[in-house]
């Protein structure tokens, strides 16, 4: 829920879903798409909406924001999600540094 929510969050705020980046797509020679279909971006210039937002399953950024170069939000999500916005808007600074996207 928390991927979902800040990924739309990042997407109003003029953030692509994905970016597409020829590199970063596993494509097979029948023209079909393997393991999942795309990398992770390797730098914050390649990262849409879905990277950016936190992990579906773990509800954490992991070392796919250290690999961009960002620091993990300062901000703690709370376990009711009553602080979700503010955690959006930490995490939207974070995606700005240091190359913004808007």
């Amino acid at each position: 829920m928390t991927h979902e929510y800040v990924e739309s969050q990042l997407m109003k705020a003029g953030l692509p879903y994905l970016k597409d980046q020829a590199g970063l797509w596993r494509r097979e020679a029948d023209g079909t798409y393997a393991d999942g279909g795309r990398y992770s971006p390797k730098s914050l210039s390649a990262a849409g909406a879905h990277d950016l937002a936190p992990h579906p399953v773990h509800g954490e950024f992991g070392r796919a924001w250290q690999k961009l170069g960002l620091k993990h939000p300062k901000s703690k999500l709370a376990p009711e999600f009553s602080n979700l916005d503010d955690f959006v808007k930490d995490v939207s600074s974070k995606s700005c540094e240091p190359r913004g996207w808007i």
